[in-house]
Protein backbone atom coordinates (compact mmCIF):
# COMPACT_ATOMS: atom_id res chain seq x y z
CA UNK A 1 0.00 0.00 0.00
CA UNK A 2 1.11 3.41 -0.98
CA UNK A 3 1.42 5.90 1.50
CA UNK A 4 2.74 9.19 2.28
CA UNK A 5 4.54 10.56 5.63
CA UNK A 6 1.66 12.68 5.96
CA UNK A 7 -0.78 10.64 5.22
CA UNK A 8 0.29 8.72 8.55
CA UNK A 9 1.25 11.42 10.87
CA UNK A 10 -2.38 12.85 9.43
CA UNK A 11 -4.39 9.43 10.62
CA UNK A 12 -2.09 9.28 13.62
CA UNK A 13 -3.07 12.90 15.00
CA UNK A 14 -6.64 12.07 14.12
CA UNK A 15 -6.84 9.04 16.07
CA UNK A 16 -5.59 10.24 18.91
CA UNK A 17 -8.17 13.18 18.55
CA UNK A 18 -5.78 16.16 18.14
CA UNK A 19 -7.47 16.87 14.81
CA UNK A 20 -10.94 16.10 13.51
CA UNK A 21 -11.45 14.21 10.42
CA UNK A 22 -12.56 17.78 9.18
CA UNK A 23 -9.85 19.80 9.91
CA UNK A 24 -6.82 20.84 8.20
CA UNK A 25 -3.50 19.03 10.07
CA UNK A 26 -1.47 22.40 9.94
CA UNK A 27 2.24 22.03 8.92
CA UNK A 28 4.12 22.70 12.23
CA UNK A 29 1.97 19.31 13.53
CA UNK A 30 2.83 17.30 10.18
CA UNK A 31 6.49 18.19 10.31
CA UNK A 32 6.70 17.44 14.08
CA UNK A 33 4.94 13.80 13.42
CA UNK A 34 7.25 13.59 10.52
CA UNK A 35 10.51 13.25 13.19
CA UNK A 36 8.33 11.45 15.46
CA UNK A 37 7.42 9.31 12.97
CA UNK A 38 10.88 8.28 11.50
CA UNK A 39 12.74 8.39 14.78
CA UNK A 40 10.58 5.63 15.63
CA UNK A 41 11.13 3.65 12.45
CA UNK A 42 14.56 4.15 12.92
CA UNK A 43 14.36 2.05 16.33
CA UNK A 44 12.37 -0.42 14.39
CA UNK A 45 15.15 -0.55 12.00
CA UNK A 46 17.67 -1.12 14.26
CA UNK A 47 15.96 -4.24 16.02
CA UNK A 48 17.40 -7.11 15.22
CA UNK A 49 14.01 -8.92 15.36
CA UNK A 50 12.85 -6.93 12.81
CA UNK A 51 15.78 -7.16 10.74
CA UNK A 52 14.44 -6.15 7.29
CA UNK A 53 14.06 -8.88 4.84
CA UNK A 54 13.66 -8.70 1.14
CA UNK A 55 9.90 -8.70 1.74
CA UNK A 56 9.62 -7.66 5.13
CA UNK A 57 11.00 -4.08 4.95
CA UNK A 58 10.25 -1.64 7.33
CA UNK A 59 9.71 1.84 5.60
CA UNK A 60 11.70 5.37 5.27
CA UNK A 61 10.33 8.66 4.20
CA UNK A 62 12.99 11.09 2.52
CA UNK A 63 10.20 13.95 3.49
CA UNK A 64 6.33 14.56 3.92
CA UNK A 65 5.63 13.17 0.69
CA UNK A 66 7.40 11.14 -0.24
CA UNK A 67 5.43 8.43 -1.36
CA UNK A 68 6.96 5.11 -0.31
CA UNK A 69 5.23 1.88 -0.05
CA UNK A 70 4.03 0.35 3.04
CA UNK A 71 2.99 -3.30 3.87
CA UNK A 72 -0.43 -3.44 4.49
CA UNK A 73 0.11 -5.29 8.26
CA UNK A 74 2.65 -2.52 9.39
CA UNK A 75 0.19 0.18 8.44
CA UNK A 76 -1.86 0.17 11.86
CA UNK A 77 0.66 -0.29 14.16
CA UNK A 78 2.47 2.70 12.74
CA UNK A 79 -0.32 4.59 12.82
CA UNK A 80 -1.06 3.74 16.14
CA UNK A 81 2.15 3.85 17.96
CA UNK A 82 2.83 6.52 16.27
CA UNK A 83 -0.40 8.27 17.67
CA UNK A 84 0.70 7.12 21.30
CA UNK A 85 3.81 8.76 20.99
CA UNK A 86 2.29 12.26 19.47
CA UNK A 87 -1.17 12.32 21.95
CA UNK A 88 0.90 13.85 24.74
CA UNK A 89 2.64 16.74 22.81
CA UNK A 90 -1.06 17.77 22.08
CA UNK A 91 -2.19 17.03 25.65
CA UNK A 92 -4.44 13.66 24.64
CA UNK A 93 -4.21 10.46 25.62
CA UNK A 94 -4.25 6.84 23.35
CA UNK A 95 -6.98 4.52 24.30
CA UNK A 96 -4.87 1.67 26.11
CA UNK A 97 -6.80 -1.14 24.11
CA UNK A 98 -5.40 0.50 20.57
CA UNK A 99 -2.03 0.48 22.16
CA UNK A 100 -2.35 -2.69 22.84
CA UNK A 101 -3.71 -3.48 19.33
CA UNK A 102 -1.15 -2.33 17.56
CA UNK A 103 2.08 -3.85 19.84
CA UNK A 104 0.27 -7.03 18.84
CA UNK A 105 0.54 -6.32 15.13
CA UNK A 106 4.01 -5.10 16.00
CA UNK A 107 4.93 -8.79 17.41
CA UNK A 108 2.88 -10.60 14.44
CA UNK A 109 5.08 -8.49 11.92
CA UNK A 110 8.18 -9.37 14.03
CA UNK A 111 7.24 -13.17 13.88
CA UNK A 112 7.13 -13.51 10.23
CA UNK A 113 10.38 -11.44 9.91
CA UNK A 114 11.57 -14.26 11.88
CA UNK A 115 10.39 -17.02 10.03
CA UNK A 116 11.19 -15.29 6.27
CA UNK A 117 14.70 -15.16 7.63
CA UNK A 118 14.57 -19.15 8.37
CA UNK A 119 13.00 -19.68 5.55
CA UNK A 120 15.60 -17.54 3.31
CA UNK A 121 18.54 -19.03 4.89
CA UNK A 122 17.06 -22.28 4.90
CA UNK A 123 16.81 -21.76 0.76
CA UNK A 124 20.03 -20.03 0.37
CA UNK A 125 21.77 -23.20 2.27
CA UNK A 126 19.78 -25.65 0.11
CA UNK A 127 20.84 -23.88 -3.63
CA UNK A 128 24.28 -23.88 -1.95
CA UNK A 129 24.52 -27.63 -1.11
CA UNK A 130 22.99 -28.23 -4.82
CA UNK A 131 25.44 -26.19 -6.45
CA UNK A 132 28.53 -27.53 -4.58
CA UNK A 133 27.18 -30.45 -3.40
CA UNK A 134 26.96 -31.89 -0.02
CA UNK A 135 30.73 -31.83 0.91
CA UNK A 136 32.11 -30.39 4.15
CA UNK A 137 35.90 -29.76 4.41
CA UNK A 138 38.47 -29.45 6.99
CA UNK A 139 39.99 -26.42 6.55
CA UNK A 140 42.90 -27.14 9.27
CA UNK A 141 44.24 -30.45 7.32
CA UNK A 142 46.99 -30.15 6.02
Amino acid sequence: MNRTANQIVTNALRVCRVFGPDQTVPAFALTDGLRALEEMLAVWRSDSQLHQSPTYVVPTFANQTDTVSVADALVMPITYLLADILAPEHGQTMPASLVMQAQSALRQWRTKVAASLVVQQKLETAEMSEHYGDVSYDIDAG
